[in-house]
């Protein structure tokens, strides 16, 4: 009697295409029903960016920039295409949720072995407090964003030598962008 080798048949030679998928429908799921489905969806700092962010303009903003400027740059955009509603206020936040999750996944694949990097980022994307900051609709989730985008580049710098020079000069262009968000200066 022949023993089954594993190792051979075609799930385990997908397995982590398979974890990253799973993990990927999860997250995108599980924002959308706390972004849209639960009710009183909108915060008091939420409404208050709304209203920074439909009072920006170019010419000020190079005179006086706002606290987490490229964030109400990007919300007065997508508002001038979606107006003031529920999607309007939140696209941009879940946007950045979603880019935080995707440099957070390749972030723990570089820290981490393959299955270890799976289940860490199962558990750090599922969260109730990732989950609460990225569909909030406000610059909270920037508290997230920039530290692992930074750590990311940074990683990617350290390990890499191919396409150094832009992993140099994205963690600087990132780095000076940060500089908008309040206590980001420390990381």
């Amino acid at each position: 009697m022949s023993k089954i080798d594993i190792t051979t048949s075609l799930l385990y030679r997908w397995r982590y295409w398979i974890g990253y998928s799973l993990i990927g429908i999860a997250l995108v799921s599980l924002l959308g029903v706390a972004a849209f489905v639960i009710p009183n969806g909108l915060t008091t700092l939420a409404l208050a960016g709304v209203i920074t962010s439909s009072q920006l303009t170019i010419s000020e903003l190079w005179h006086t920039a706002p606290l987490n400027a490229p964030f109400y740059l990007a919300q007065h955009a997508v508002l001038s295409v979606f107006g003031v509603t529920l999607v309007g206020i939140k696209l941009i936040s879940i946007i950045l949720g979603l880019a935080t999750a995707f440099c957070m996944i390749l972030l723990l694949r570089h820290w981490f072995s393959g299955g270890i990097a799976v289940l860490a980022s199962l558990l750090a994307v599922t969260t109730g407090q990732f989950l609460f900051l990225t569909q909030q609709g406000d610059t909270s989730v920037l508290y997230l964003f920039w530290p692992t985008v930074l750590l990311l580049l940074a990683t990617l710098v350290a390990k890499q030598i191919r396409f150094r020079t832009v992993w140099i000069v994205l963690f600087f262009v990132a780095a000076s962008l940060s500089l908008y968000t309040p206590l980001s200066v420390y990381v």
